[in-house]
């Protein structure tokens, strides 16, 4: 991987901000294939480990993608197809979405303009990326940089605006970096196989 040109910037800023994060509490949502709707792969950060995503590169942390609420969390699991064209009728369905309650301890919350100020970072540099591209040429976009930074000072996660759903945002999660008083519990986790 070849690191964002930022990179180092945002470490520091990273850690001169490392006192800007808060405590979450509420209700987040993820939409996944069946075949991943259980309650082992929702919370195994696999997917990302090994594919990347937006706000991580291939291979280096994983990171589980929550939304807001459930129209967020669809809008952003069909992003992708609709980024490549691909016809409605041909998305993979169907898919579930799953309500998780989150008491997190330590997340940076990136949908405000102030704390992206001190970042240096803008809202539209996050999100008009094309990550793939960048990702499949073997180098890191600035959201995957903004990601790791962010992992690498031991933040549990950031709150960030949604791509998909403009009025939505999501919330990432870097589960190694949860503390022991942070939790992340299902609804309803009864009707799900491990």
């Amino acid at each position: 991987m070849i690191a964002h040109p930022e990179y180092q910037r945002l470490q520091r800023r990273f850690c001169a901000c490392r006192d800007l994060g808060k405590r979450w509490r509420g209700h987040v949502y993820r939409c996944s294939k069946l075949k991943h709707t259980n309650k082992t792969d929702l919370l195994s950060g696999k997917g990302s480990f090994k594919n990347g995503g937006r706000w991580n590169f291939p291979g280096l942390f994983p990171v589980i993608y929550t939304s807001l609420t459930p129209q967020t969390a669809l809008q952003e699991s069909l992003g992708q197809t609709r980024h490549y064209g691909i016809p409605e009728q041909h998305r993979k369905f169907p898919r579930s979405i799953v309500a998780m309650k989150l008491k997190l301890n330590d997340v940076l919350d990136l949908t405000d303009g102030t704390i992206r100020k001190h970042l240096f970072v803008s809202r539209d540099r996050m999100i008009d990326v094309d990550w793939e591209r960048t990702q499949i040429a073997g180098c890191e976009a600035l959201p995957q940089a903004v990601g790791r930074a962010a992992y690498k000072v031991g933040l549990e996660g950031l709150l960030v605006p949604a791509k998909a759903d403009s009025s939505g945002a999501t919330l990432i999660i870097f589960s190694k970096n949860l503390q022991g008083t942070s939790r992340i519990t299902f609804e309803n986790e009864e009707e799900l196989p491990d």
